[in-house]
């Protein structure tokens, strides 16, 4: 009878004898004794439904949520990311993290030495060494820090009116400077094998070696892009500069170089939306599209640690 098959797949599935397993084992359990029609589909929507192995059972399917539409970004330093590096093995100088700025259109990324993660640290090489060389962005995205969430910090976006977006907890992927402290941590490794004390004296260079590297999405250096031309490290291949033939053309040097970096900033422009159409689609075919109503019911994963006084164990 109808009446009775809920109470049957509850007793096969809810008690501790039955361990409140999955759908194909339950079915199998079942069918031992009884059998109706649609059974496997009864018993998948009851289990689909269960509140316990909701909470408790690691999902199988695709993850929720495909990847959102892009910023619409026309120059450099309109959008900048920040994040923190540390703590590090703290240094002969005393410099114990690192501060990672990067510009979202042309990949410039700017690093800072700090003896401690404090808001005003942060907010001293953002003001001094980005906003007033650069100007201010119109978003900054970092993730959840406490220190970028106080009152000193947001006093200083909404002094430059910069829009702040915050990441999802737990969730560093979002921040594209999680890419740039990966590839940061690597040649740091690599130059401070023998002592790890040192880190500081290398990171001028190693944050100049990523400026002057192609980046693969725009095909082009960050300094290029951010500068209009590429760095010299060799003093101009000491090569004497003829001062007394040159003549300067204000207005038509400005419209040269204008012109010139109207159309690098289109190209990067068109080859940074290709790029993301590209990761879009291939983020998007391990993900799942799903929507939600006020008032569904939701779960949030729990990140707890683990705690031997609690007598918890995440």
């Amino acid at each position: 009878p109808k009446e009775n098959r809920l109470v049957i797949i509850k007793n096969n599935h809810d008690i501790e004898l039955s361990g409140h397993l999955g759908v194909s084992k339950t079915v199998a359990k079942i069918s031992q004794k009884y059998y109706w029609p649609k059974l496997r589909k009864d018993i998948a929507n009851y289990i689909r439904k269960c509140s316990i192995c909701s909470q408790t059972k690691v999902v199988q399917d695709k993850p929720i949520s495909q990847m959102v539409e892009n910023y619409k970004v026309n120059i450099p330093w309109q959008i900048i990311h920040l994040d923190l590096i540390g703590p590090l093995p703290r240094t002969r100088n005393g410099f114990a993290y690192i501060l990672v700025i990067a510009d979202y259109f042309s990949k410039f990324v700017l690093t800072f030495k700090l003896r401690t993660a404090s808001a005003t640290a942060i907010c001293e090489c953002l003001e001094n060494h980005v906003i007033l060389l650069f100007g201010a962005p119109k978003y900054l995205i970092t993730d959840n820090g406490p220190q970028l969430k106080g009152k000193e910090f947001t006093k200083l976006l909404n002094t430059y009116n910069i829009i702040p977006r915050y990441t999802a907890n737990y969730h560093p992927q979002a921040n594209p400077t999680e890419r740039i402290n990966r590839v940061i941590k690597t040649m740091i490794s690599a130059y401070v094998i023998e002592d790890q004390r040192n880190w500081d004296l290398i990171l001028p260079k190693i944050t100049c070696a990523i400026r002057t590297s192609t980046h693969e999405a725009t095909g082009l250096t960050p300094y290029f892009i951010n500068f209009g031309r590429e760095i010299k490290l060799d003093g101009g291949s000491n090569q004497e500069v003829d001062t007394k033939n040159i003549e300067f053309d204000r207005n038509h040097d400005y419209g040269i170089r204008s012109t010139g970096l109207r159309k690098v900033y289109e190209s990067v422009r068109v080859k940074l939306n290709k790029a993301y159409e590209r990761s879009k689609h291939y983020y998007n075919l391990r993900h799942r599209h799903d929507t939600f109503e006020v008032g569904d019911l939701v779960y949030k994963r729990n990140f707890a640690l683990s705690s031997a006084i609690k007598y918890y164990n995440a």
